[in-house]
């Protein structure tokens, strides 16, 4: 089955950043979360079966965790090769 993607950018309150990613780690759709600076807090890495999972897993787990403030989705239309930097650095997430 061909799964959709897509990186989330969250807006934490101030002091709430890693219990946020903390809780957003657990969830299954998560493949990635990590802290970030600028005007986002967290940029989050997920999967769904389709663009209405996806959409559903944002409102209902990502936008509930502690102190997430709004959220920025961005589909991944296409996957290109990454560097190996990049590869090491997702295979040791």
């Amino acid at each position: 089955m061909n799964q959709v993607y897509a990186c989330v950018l969250a807006e934490v309150d101030t002091g709430m950043t890693f219990e946020a990613a903390r809780y957003l780690a657990q969830k299954e759709a998560v493949g990635l979360v990590v802290p970030t600076t600028g005007p986002y807090d967290l940029m989050i890495i997920a999967r769904a079966d389709d663009p209405a999972a996806l959409g559903k897993k944002i409102v209902s787990e990502f936008q509930e965790a502690p102190g997430v403030r709004s959220t920025l989705t961005l589909l991944i239309l296409d996957e290109l090769s990454p560097h190996n930097w990049m590869k090491e650095l997702l295979a040791s997430a």
